[in-house]
């Protein structure tokens, strides 16, 4: 094998149609990144309560402020809010506590309110600062009634009232207590900014897209099982050895669309400004490696399950299809059990 590998790669550059093949996936991965992988441009967000007074004020508030630049948007279901703001339905969410109006008064020591943002959030600090005004508007009012009510209060005086009331504004608008921010990606996993996670959800579907051409492409090449070229050069090697030759063959000939489409994933990366560290880089390298090589050992085993072409290929146009919908993030996302099904496919571990 050792000895076959080198020969083959020779063999692919020298191939015009190794590198059509890598122009066509190049054509197409640039297309889908243009079209399809794209910032949402939506500036509604969402809103879901449990209930309240703080709540009830905060519905009050976005349902009356009906010129705002960013519109809001009532659910009664927390999960469809949170499935939205991943499909790019919305810039970001806000949920509210049904212990809100404990957390306020300063009752209760915990976060009152999450908010949902992904990496396309544009909108979200702005809108964060309208809730947080919300709230306090409807603290304002009820410390207000809550001292009109009491006889006590006023003799005090209007300046240590006033005191008071600045001092828990400064408290609230100096703290971030009151928020928990939830950072949410496409694939439900947490971001994280030095590059040891899944940094956001365009370039993992970017990652994904650029795996599933590999993929397509040594499914492709895997069809050379049934040539007569290949059955003379095989006819003296055993059945495990002839899948073994296969893989080494769509290994060199997918190596020139691997190099173009990994060079072109760090570019569009880098120009997104999603390629956030080292760590990051060397996961990009690591996935197109990983792709690269599982996806010629599974292709070369898939097309020795059958002894024809016309076969092959309609189960090949048919794996591609139940592949690209298994990865797909909205499935993994909308039903967690395909998504686990879904690495079955080499992209599925990308």
């Amino acid at each position: 094998m050792k000895k076959w590998i080198p020969i083959q790669l020779k063999r692919s550059l020298a191939n015009p149609f190794a590198w059509i093949v890598a122009v066509l996936a190049l054509a197409a991965f640039l297309l889908v990144n243009s079209i399809v992988l794209h910032e949402p441009q939506t500036t509604d967000f969402g809103l879901y309560t449990e209930g309240g007074m703080c709540a009830h004020h905060m519905e009050e508030f976005f349902s009356n402020d009906r010129d705002a630049t960013c519109p809001c948007v009532l659910y009664t279901d927390e999960e469809a809010m949170k499935r939205d703001v991943l499909r790019g339905k919305l810039d970001c969410a806000f949920s509210a506590s049904a212990n809100l109006d404990e957390i306020v008064f300063g009752e209760l020591e915990e976060h009152g309110i999450t908010y949902y943002q992904t990496p396309s959030t544009q909108e979200g600090l702005i809108i964060k600062e309208r809730v947080f005004l919300a709230v306090m508007q409807a603290k304002a009012e009820q410390v207000l009634k809550d001292m009109a009510a009491d006889k006590k209060t006023f003799p005090t005086g209007d300046e240590k009232l006033a005191e008071g009331l600045l001092r828990t504004q400064k408290e609230y608008m100096e703290s971030d207590d009151l928020f928990h921010v939830d950072f949410m990606t496409a694939s439900g996993e947490t971001w994280n900014p030095d590059g040891s996670g899944r940094e956001t959800s365009l370039p993992h579907k970017r990652i994904v897209l650029a795996g599933f051409l590999v993929f397509a492409a040594s499914l492709a090449f895997a069809r050379e099982r049934y040539t007569g070229e290949y059955k003379s050069l095989s006819s003296a090697l055993r059945t495990k050895e002839k899948t073994v030759y296969l893989s080494t063959r769509i290994f060199a000939q997918t190596a020139p669309l691997a190099a173009i489409l990994t060079i072109t994933l760090f570019t569009v990366l880098a120009a997104a400004g999603e390629l956030t560290g080292p760590l990051m880089a060397l996961r990009v390298i690591i996935l197109m490696i990983f792709g690269w090589i599982v996806s010629a050992l599974w292709s070369a085993a898939f097309s020795a399950l059958f002894k024809k072409e016309i076969p092959y290929l309609l189960a090949m146009v048919s794996v591609l299809v139940v592949g690209y919908l298994l990865t797909a993030s909205a499935v993994r996302d909308t039903v967690p059990v395909l998504g686990m099904v879904g690495h079955l496919f080499p992209m599925g571990w990308m």
